[in-house]
């Protein structure tokens, strides 16, 4: 059995002049959402093992809160332009099988409307508005990421603000 958690990052920061979208961080709201997401999915009993986050910065900051909260080190957080820059649902199961098969429970951190869409192709399941410092666990039966076929998960958890 696999655990694909789906992250929408927390609140971050307006845009502001000179700074690009991908350069935005979390706003202090949004780090609190993000530390008391964390303490739902651990008071819930899902601990990810590894996590893999779009490169903007508010998704990494929101990778780092979880990270801290679940002792797994900074530096293991795998940063995907992909999760930025979305192109399909097979772009986004090759990434899973590029970086998880030696562990059970993954948490993706990344943005809408990617994060909405991978929730629907994996459990047929429309989960709206996906606000930030949202998230979704989807159980898998599957023994191998190798194997991960869409519209074969189940969601098992749902937490929105």
């Amino acid at each position: 059995m696999k655990q694909l958690f789906i992250v929408r990052h927390g609140h971050a920061q307006n845009q502001t002049a000179g700074k690009s979208d991908h350069e935005r961080p979390l706003s202090d709201p949004g780090r609190d959402e993000v530390r008391q997401l964390s303490e739902t999915f651990r008071k819930n009993g899902f601990v990810p093992e590894k996590i893999i986050s779009s490169t903007a910065l508010r998704a990494l900051e929101t990778a780092k809160i979880i990270a801290s909260a679940f002792e797994i080190h900074a530096d293991e957080i795998v940063a995907e332009d992909l999760l930025y820059s979305f192109y399909d649902t097979n772009d986004f199961i090759d990434m899973l099988q590029t970086y998880v098969n030696d562990c059970q429970k993954v948490c993706v951190v990344g943005h809408n409307p990617l994060l909405a869409e991978m929730i629907f192709a994996f459990t047929g399941r429309q989960i709206v508005p996906l606000s930030p410092a949202s998230a979704v666990v989807i159980e898998i039966e599957s023994d191998s990421w190798q194997t991960l076929t869409t519209q074969k998960g189940i969601l098992k958890f749902v937490v929105s603000r």
